[in-house]
């Protein structure tokens, strides 16, 4: 059942956190938690705790709607990869903690946090891990493609999709394809329905100061080509751990049409590299 984000944004303003101070994702989930969230799900910092949430929305769409959980990455001075979340109030308003000071709740712009943090904007997501955050029924899109709002599968005729990937090198760029075919791909005439998982296990080959970034994108391709036409559906960024980092990257449901391809994108960023120990996607599609 979703929770009502509005009232978590309430409840967020009226905690006093002087005697947890650092700890934003510890109030932001308690404020989500006062309001009716339960989930198995857990992570220590909230840079996982976004990735691993439901519903992502880019960066580019810089005005959440009032209630969303909203992100902030990797800091640029000295590469803490904590991350940091609040909570949107509408308007590219949000409410945070440590804000604007050490032990206090205050009311920023997103700017306005990024220039206090030091952490770029990632975007926001309409769940906590995976519980639905009930939001305005004005909620802005932004650039995500329109074709991700609004979507429900009959799940009579779907088909599920899953496909292994394991042995792969991750450094700067590489790309994972869901079939023989390169992608999941859609033929003329046809729309396809889309959604799932991709679960990832990665071994750090060569440490550094930066993060993985996964990012599903939707292509435009043209006589077996890309045409440069990508979509991002949203980057999640990953902190590398000691031994095998695991990390769950939600696909929001999408439309392809003819010519569309999904695949992913993975980055590591400032020269980290790893192996793709194995990589799952699970998901769904209905052909019409």
């Amino acid at each position: 059942m979703p929770i009502d984000g509005v009232a978590a944004a309430r409840k967020l303003q009226g905690f006093d956190i002087s005697n947890r101070t650092g700890a934003c994702l510890y109030w932001v989930w308690g404020a989500y938690d006062a309001v009716g969230a339960d989930t198995t799900m857990s992570a220590y910092y909230a840079l996982d705790a976004f990735g691993m949430s439901l519903g992502h929305h880019p960066a580019s769409d810089r005005e959440p709607p009032a209630g969303a959980l909203v992100a902030f990455g990797v800091r640029k001075s000295d590469g803490d990869r904590a991350g940091d979340v609040a909570i949107s109030l509408g308007g590219g308003r949000i409410v945070a903690t440590d804000q604007p000071t050490w032990g206090k709740v205050g009311i920023t712009t997103i700017a306005g946090r990024e220039k206090l943090t030091g952490r770029p904007y990632l975007g926001w997501a309409d769940h906590i891990f995976d519980v639905p955050i009930s939001l305005p029924s004005t909620a802005s899109t932004g650039d995500a493609p329109a074709t991700n709002k609004g979507i429900e599968f009959d799940m009579s005729t779907a088909t599920t999709i899953y496909k292994e990937f394991i042995d792969q090198t991750v450094g700067a760029s590489h790309w994972l394809y869901l079939n023989k075919d390169h992608d999941v791909s859609v033929a003329g005439g046809e729309t396809l329905l889309l959604a799932g998982t991709l679960y990832l296990q990665i071994a750090t080959t060569k440490q550094s100061k930066g993060c993985y970034q996964i990012q599903p994108v939707i292509s435009t391709f043209k006589d077996g080509k890309n045409i440069g036409k990508d979509v991002s559906l949203g980057v999640h960024e990953v902190i590398p751990t000691t031994g095998k980092t695991l990390s769950q990257v939600p696909v929001p449901p999408v439309k392809l049409k003819s010519g569309e391809r999904l695949r992913f994108r993975i980055a590591g960023t400032d020269g980290l590299t790893g192996k793709l120990v194995k990589g799952i996607y699970r998901g769904a599609q209905v052909k019409s």
